[in-house]
């Protein structure tokens, strides 16, 4: 729980951290604009018409960014809930098909059962979504679904597991984990989404040419040269502060 709540606070200072920057840049184009036909830069990244430009395009990557942030959480969390039904739903196919089972066919399924459940697995940070762990995440659950699988495929095989109980039943539980490999290949698209969008985001941002933190450090070294470093226009400009990502 320490884990997830850490990331969930690391998340949101890298969203507020982008906010800021993105507020920081429109505060020094609305400075630029206040200067006049004074501010005439030859340099065409950090001219008025560009910059307007793309300020539009960072606000979009942000908001496309956040948007596809809200979505995979949304299908992390519905993923987790059903998966967390999971192991209590095999436990019970468990106990219904122990009834007749012999000493042998129970071990077995009990081993079956605890690879369904995930007993041993580690669980995985749902807000971490390098390459890796992705990968580990999905694979994780890729298996817990095909361990259901595997366990109601040896208590039908049997002949002998014939719950009453409509969930129990084997069309039930087919259903049920059908279920589960559709939320789980939706956290798989959604986060491959929200990667996606974090990236055009941090480049438009941090990393690429001419990002967000490049234009308005441009910015205050060109007033500086063209106004002079003790000007009320460097003064004034000086003050907007953006902060590159630690990470």
């Amino acid at each position: 729980m320490a884990d997830t709540a850490t990331a969930t606070k690391k998340v949101s200072q890298e969203e507020s951290g982008d906010a800021k920057n993105l507020a920081a840049l429109r505060m020094a184009i609305t400075h630029a604009e206040g200067f006049g036909a004074a501010y005439n830069p030859s340099y065409q990244n950090i001219s008025l018409a560009s910059l307007r430009s793309f300020y539009a395009d960072c606000e979009k990557a942000l908001s496309s960014s956040r948007d596809a942030m809200g979505v995979h959480r949304s299908d992390v969390q519905k993923r987790k809930a059903e998966f967390d039904v999971l192991g209590k739903r095999l436990t019970r196919v468990y106990n219904a098909f122990s009834q007749q089972a012999t000493k042998k066919q129970s071990k077995d399924a009990q081993s079956l059962v605890k690879k369904g459940r995930g007993d041993n697995r580690k669980k995985a940070d749902p807000e971490k979504i390098d390459a890796k762990t992705i990968s580990t995440s999905q694979m994780s659950f890729d298996n817990r679904v095909e361990s259901a699988r595997v366990v109601m495929s040896y208590v039908e095989a049997s002949g002998i597991y014939d719950p009453n109980e409509a969930d129990l039943k084997a069309s039930g539980m087919k259903g049920f984990i059908d279920g589960l490999e559709t939320l789980n290949n939706a956290v798989g698209k959604s986060v491959n989404v929200r990667m996606s969008t974090r990236i055009t985001k941090n480049k438009l941002f941090y990393t690429g040419e001419g990002s967000l933190i490049d234009r308005v450090q441009d910015m205050k070294k060109y007033v500086k040269s063209a106004f002079g470093a003790s000007s009320p226009e460097y003064r004034q400009l000086s003050k907007v502060q953006v902060k590159a990502r630690r990470s």
